[in-house]
């Protein structure tokens, strides 16, 4: 059994990826599995409403008069009692419809708003529908943050692969080591649109910054022999917020390139290799790889690289030549 474990901060894409890995490998979530997501997604529509909500207030902008009430009105709906939202579908369109919740939208690095906001309140009438059942693509989608571990078994070109899958905040990172023995593998995962973004738990750390020094602790603490997977993820993001013209410099005020996608990738790849204690040696086991975890098709195709570069570090621990 060839054995991963998934590291890395809050929301950077972890369990999506591992949720894509299920999908591909083990099956399609069945009809009682996405029965459970139904809340959850439901959840994360009513949350990014709110956070909007909060958001235009944070930044004292003003909505359409009509609108105020409706505001007021969702500031009061609960995330997990989803029966009381079907009478409140309108009001929510009508307030996503409202520019200032479109400028604040456009401004959400200033406060917390998980990455599938526009994804649910544009598939909100769906979503609410009485007979509702999730997509495998609104379980992709959905936030769930991750408490504990979670482990998934899996067949994959004829090897048995355990992915273990990890909560990313501080509070959960004190059970990571009993996760770690005798892994094969690390994927850490990194959200390449964090860059402008603070932590959930701690709106004084830049998001990049967080990852960078977790990266670096789990390289030079944790693991002096054991393959490394970088996942530098939400590519799709990244490349949306350099096109609206948002520098990489809050995170890296010393990057002097352009804001084009090529060279700020690099740059932030190169962030990370040169905190590998083994880059310099020429004995790196850091291999990093660009993804976008809501993408199927992209991370087939690049966990179909990731298995050939784990199976050749494995042949090289027992002495076979590659």
């Amino acid at each position: 059994v060839s054995t991963q474990s998934t590291g890395g901060a809050g929301e950077s894409g972890k369990s999506t990826i591992a949720k894509q890995l299920k999908i591909l490998n083990v099956g399609e979530y069945t009809k009682e599995e996405l029965f459970f997501w139904i809340p959850h997604v439901r959840g994360n529509t009513i949350f990014a409403i709110k956070a909007l909500v909060l958001g235009v207030e944070k930044m004292k902008l003003k909505l359409a008069d009509e609108n105020v009430p409706r505001a007021e009105s969702v500031k009061t709906l609960s995330l997990t009692e989803d029966d009381e939202m079907t009478d409140k579908v309108e009001d929510i369109k009508a307030l996503w419809a409202d520019p200032a919740i479109q400028q604040a939208y456009n401004s959400s690095h200033l406060f917390q708003l998980n990455d599938n906001a526009q994804y649910c309140l544009e598939n909100i009438d769906r979503i609410m529908e009485h007979h509702y059942l999730p997509t495998q693509t609104d379980v992709v989608r959905c936030r769930l943050r991750t408490t504990g571990v979670v482990e998934t078994e899996f067949q994959f070109k004829g090897v048995t692969f355990s992915l273990i899958d990890v909560g990313g905040q501080r509070a959960e990172r004190r059970k990571w080591m009993g996760c770690f023995d005798a892994v094969t593998a690390v994927l850490f995962v990194v959200s390449l649109s964090e860059y402008n973004q603070t932590l959930a738990e701690d709106d004084t750390m830049n998001r990049m910054h967080e990852s960078i020094a977790l990266f670096e602790e789990l390289t030079t603490r944790w693991f002096h022999s054991t393959t490394i997977i970088l996942f530098l993820n939400k590519s799709d993001l990244f490349r949306e917020k350099l096109k609206k013209g948002i520098p990489i410099t809050p995170a890296f005020p010393n990057y002097k390139g352009t804001l084009d996608y090529g060279p700020a990738v690099q740059y932030i790849q190169e962030q990370f290799v040169s905190r590998d204690p083994f880059e310099k040696s020429g004995k790196s086991r850091l291999y990093p790889h660009v993804t976008c975890a809501t993408d199927t098709k992209n991370v087939k195709h690049v966990f179909d690289a990731v298995y050939d570069t784990i199976l050749q570090a494995n042949l090289a621990d027992a002495g076979i030549a590659v």
